[in-house]
């Protein structure tokens, strides 16, 4: 054995030994270094994240807060500055700014928004968070719901729904989502009154009925609430009436004006020759002097008329587009006529029957109150409301609706539109038919008419008529937002304490807005004196009447929205989430 080499081993191996120790040392001292020096800024860290989770919070109950001002009848809606309601506002430990936008303009309230974009900034420790939301504010209509608006159909005495027809819930409708049952009902008695026989008919229909209703009034559903035997179906409201009826444009300089604008005014013209000849030779020298010279003589310009009235003449209709226009009465209304559109401002007018084909459109602007001495007729036309825009139809012969639109400017039954901007009301024993791809966002109230959709109509909003017929694949889609109660709510205020309908609603014999509103006066102010007996005012909570709709906005999208597209990016393994975003 080499005793030399032994021992060379033996050093080098206490070497390496010592080296590792070295390094075991320096790592240990490095974890050191860095958990003590972690520690110097983790309250920090703890302070932010406490910061960031109670901003979060008093973002969130800030929301709540907006909610509840919305659901009041403060003056939020003028009461602002540049749409900021609470500017750093002392709230649950930090502070809030609240700021709200008209969601259809993009600008700061007004006394007519109804839907809006709502901002919450929160600061905590000087952490901010924003919560964001979109609400639809739903007015309380003060006065009692007499006109069967809870229920999608009401009918005197007949409903059929066939084919492949059907009843739903209007899906864009702000109350959709809660899903509230959709409820149908008669005054009749007799058996197979109400008839489903529907393949399309999928969603659950509540029949409503009298208490001494057949047991087979229907066939296919059992009645799931008895009215009250005594409930009425009060004829429409009166249309208006006037004891100062006017020409349309009763003033000379106005008819003078438009002469180069307007060739429908030549009959205008004719009536007051004396006062516009000397402007008619200014305008149309050889043309109009030939008029005032004699009021049978044809000229040229009587072959222009328009189209519209010649149609009207094949249809044996006796009064032609510009002459209704000048049947109008009561007030110096606006009616203009720009091409194939014609507007129609607000105001009350009355007419002998009302045609309307493909050639024209109509445009509603303001409230207007239309009455129709005989036909309704609509055939491949639109007519347009405006925003905030009004329409009450009073008709008093058939209406015939044919592949036509009659709503907002947005022809989709994905844009929600009140649909108590128009109102229809049937006066008399008539015939209703919507047929063909129409699509109305109203109301029908026709207690004695006939009212028949079929092909692909759809109505977005309600009917109450004496007999109501679905065929076809046509649909009635009901908005939640007409239903304040009614008949078909006993807790509602036309029942007293003992579920009896009140005498006084007994008694009504009209939809009549004015006696209705006096009744409810007269009621309430009976129910707030006995209230008010024992009540102290500042133990009363701040009234919230209005209903509000909201949905909560993460990062700028949809909660909903956000929670598919995460679903889909888990499917979608080998895609990110960018593209499913994309797609």
């Amino acid at each position: 054995m080499n005793l030399n080499n032994f021992k060379t081993s033996k050093h080098n191996r206490r070497g390496i030994a010592l080296m590792l120790v070295m390094v075991a040392i320096l790592v240990t001292g490095t974890m050191a270094v860095a958990y003590f020096g972690s520690r110097d800024n983790s309250i920090a860290i703890s302070s932010n994240v406490e910061a960031s989770a109670r901003a979060r919070a008093v973002a969130e109950s800030g929301l709540d807060l907006a909610i509840a001002i919305l659901e009041t009848n403060s003056d939020w809606r003028t009461q602002h500055t540049d749409g900021v309601i609470l500017d750093s506002f002392a709230f649950g430990g930090g502070e809030i700014t609240l700021t709200v936008y008209d969601s259809e303009t993009d600008l700061p309230p007004t006394e007519t928004t109804n839907k809006v974009s709502i901002t919450i900034l929160s600061s905590v420790g000087g952490i901010a968070q924003i919560t964001a939301a979109t609400a639809t504010i739903i007015p309380y209509e003060e006065e009692y719901d007499v006109d069967y608006s809870e229920y999608a159909i009401f009918a005197q005495s007949e409903i059929n729904i066939q084919d492949v027809a059907s009843v739903q819930q209007w899906s864009a409708s702000p109350l959709a989502a809660q899903q509230n049952p959709l409820q149908i009902g008669t005054l009749a008695t007799n058996p197979m009154a109400v008839q489903i026989d529907s393949l399309g008919q999928h969603s659950n229909l509540f029949l409503h009925a009298l208490s001494n209703a057949s047991s087979m009034v229907s066939s296919t559903i059992s009645s799931s609430f008895e009215l009250s035997n005594v409930a009425p179906f009060l004829t429409p409201p009166l249309p208006p009436t006037h004891s100062d009826e006017r020409t349309f444009i009763d003033d000379d300089k106005d008819d003078d004006k438009d002469d180069d604008k307007d060739d429908d005014k030549d009959n205008d013209k004719d009536d007051d020759k004396d006062d516009d000849k000397d402007d008619d030779k200014d305008d149309d020298k050889d043309d109009d002097k030939d008029d005032d010279k004699d009021n049978d003589k044809d000229d040229d310009k009587d072959d222009d008329k328009d189209e519209h009235n010649n149609r009207l003449d094949n249809r044996n209709q006796e009064t032609s587009l510009h002459n209704w226009a000048q049947s109008f009465s009561n007030g110096n209304y606006k009616y203009s006529r720009n091409e194939d559109m014609l507007f129609l401002s607000d105001g009350v007018y009355e007419i002998d029957d009302f045609y309307l084909d493909e050639s024209n459109q109509l445009t509603i602007q303001g409230d207007v109150t239309l009455t129709i001495d005989d036909d309704f007729i609509l055939d491949n036309t639109s007519i347009i409301l405006e925003r905030d825009a009004t329409l009450t139809l009073h008709i008093k012969g058939d209406v015939d609706i044919n592949s036509s639109y009659l709503g907002n400017e947005n022809h989709s039954i994905n844009s929600w539109s009140d649909p108590s901007r128009i109102q229809f009301f049937g006066h008399d024993d008539s015939d209703w038919e919507i047929t063909g791809a129409s699509t109305i966002k109203g109301e029908i109230y026709a207690p004695e008419c006939e009212v028949e959709m079929s092909g692909i109509a759809t109505l977005c909003g309600r009917i109450a008529a004496g007999e109501v017929t679905l065929s076809g694949a046509s649909r009635l889609l009901y908005d939640q937002t007409l239903d304040h109660g009614g008949f078909g709510d006993v807790t509602s205020s036309l029942y007293d304490d003992d579920g009896a309908l009140l005498a006084g609603i007994q008694q009504l014999t009209r939809l009549d807005p004015i006696l209705i509103d006096a009744l409810y006066q007269s009621e309430t102010i009976s129910e707030n004196n006995q209230f008010l007996a024992w009540q102290d005012w500042w133990s009363t909570p701040t009234d919230r009447p209005n209903e509000v709709v909201y949905a909560l906005l993460v990062y700028g999208m949809d909660a909903h929205r956000w929670e598919s597209l995460a679903r889909n990016a888990r499917r979608a393994r080998d895609s990110t989430y960018a593209s499913v975003m994309d797609q």
